[in-house]
This record gives C-alpha cells, structure tokens and sequence, in this order.
C-alpha cells in the first residue's frame, strides 16, 4: 500500500488508512497481522481491498470509501450527501456537555444544520433526558441522519427544513440551546483546500458566495432571537477569518455575553451567546 499511495499520502496517513481498510474489510485489527503473519484472507475481501486503495488513489476520502466515519466515540454512516465529521465539531458538542448542568431535565436542544446528525446524537448519547430536535435542508442528508440515530440507539426528532427559510419554528417548542455547523467556507478559499474535500464532500453543506459569507449566521441570529428561551444559549462553528463579523451579527440581534472560543489549534473557531 505505501509503495501505491507514497506519491500521495505521507506514511502516517497510509498506516491509518491501511488500519480502517483491514479492519472494515477483513475484520482484523493491524496488531493482528503482526501478531499472525499466516492469516489470509478470501478472495472476495481482497477485491474490496485492491478497491479502496484505487479509490484512495484518486484521493476520495477513506470514510467514503469504507462509510463509516468516528465521532465523538460514536459511529457514523457517511457518504456524498453529509460532510464527513471534524474532530473540532467534536470541541462544540463537548462544550454543550460542559455547560449544561444548569438546566434541568427538560432540557430542549435544536441542531440547524444537522447532516450526518452527528453533532445532534452526539449530545443525545451525553445527555439522554434532553429532548433533542435536528434539520437539515437536504432530504437525503435526513435519511442518513435518521439511520445514524437508529444505530447508535439514540431518540432524535429530525425534519426537512431550510436555514434560510426556516417554515416549522412555529412547531417546536421553546428551545434551551440551539447549536449549529452551517456551512461558512467562502468560494475564494476553495484554492486552499484538498482535492478529498472539493471533488467529494458536498458543496451545500460548505461554501457560501464570498458578497454574502456570513448569510448562514443572521438566519441562525433570527432563528435563536424567535426559538430560544429567556437565557438560552447559541452556540456555533465559525469561519475563523470572520470572528469578529460573525460576533457582530449576534450583538446586533440583541444576544448578550458574546464570546469568540477558540479550538485546539488556537484558531478562532466557535461562538457563544446567550438570549437575553
């Protein structure tokens, strides 16, 4: 594999990739093969095998390949129609955990946005008594999601609706926390990402049009100023070159104690506020 994939891929990423392969496809762990050089495997799983590292080859992204992506300890079923889960999405979700011991048992919580559903069963496996509410804009996206909750044996109530439209705010009930990873990335910033995420990671759930990047976060403002209760919090995943716009967009709306929370790698990459 490193001798097909060394003009790609560095060797760290070949140990992974090679790793998620023999464990999807052949049910063996790479300690295993060290510690039994003997096994072998069928004809057939060597075929899905030779396959991936052709896939790999035309750089689509290993959790494509095998449908399966981790997050936040959990699995999850991935393909082109949901991003696949960012390990700082997983800062957001640990930041709901962290600050919710002040509510009670009637905690309500709304995912925009929601994709593969990851952040939304993410927080219903951390916190089961919370009734948790989720939608996405892309019908396929929801099929997933609902897939997801069933096998992570999660509650979530998910529905087809538009950010930017947003038609069934009159159906939810008042809600304690609204969290969401809109899509933030602007068509100019394209030139600095990989070929795994722009021929295969869905455009809707990433780019917005450089003369309106932050139009994700007022509809997120006007959904939290409609939807959230007296002290409800709003929490987002932000571009970080666009901190301080975004912050702006919040103090506008009337939420107070806007904070800019930076992730692991000290990047400007989340937001908090609460409703007043």
């Amino acid at each position: 594999m490193k001798t097909t994939l060394g003009s790609i891929y560095d060797e760290r990423s070949i140990d992974v990739f090679a790793g998620i392969i023999i464990e999807t496809y052949a049910g063996l762990k790479k300690e295993d093969l060290f510690l039994s050089p003997e096994k072998t495997v069928s004809e057939s799983v060597l075929l899905k095998i030779n396959n991936a590292i052709k896939l790999l080859r035309k750089e689509m992204p290993v959790e494509y390949i095998t449908g399966v992506a981790q997050f936040y300890g959990l699995k999850f079923n991935v393909n082109n129609n949901v991003l696949i889960p960012r390990p700082e999405t997983e800062e957001l979700v640990q930041w709901v955990v962290k600050h919710i011991i002040s509510y009670n048992k009637n905690l309500k919580i709304l995912d925009a946005a929601t994709g593969s559903g990851c952040i939304a069963i993410a927080l219903k496996k951390n916190i089961p008594d919370a009734e948790i509410f989720a939608f996405d804009i892309n019908n396929k996206a929801i099929e997933v999601a609902k897939v997801n909750a069933l096998e992570n044996n999660t509650d979530v109530h998910f529905f087809v609706d538009d950010l930017l439209d947003f038609k069934l705010q009159c159906q939810l009930p008042e809600i304690n926390i609204l969290v969401s990873n809109p899509p933030y990335v602007r068509n100019s910033e394209k030139k600095m990402m990989h070929k795994n995420v722009l021929d295969y990671e869905p455009h809707q759930a990433l780019f917005v049009d450089d003369d309106n990047p932050l139009l994700f976060y007022k509809a997120l403002a006007s959904l939290g100023h409609k939807s959230l209760n007296k002290k409800g919090i709003l929490l987002c995943e932000i571009n970080e070159a666009l901190g301080k716009e975004t912050a702006m967009i919040f103090e506008n709306k009337g939420f107070v104690d806007v904070k800019i929370i930076k992730d692991i790698n000290e990047k400007d990459r989340f937001i908090s506020c609460f409703k007043e």
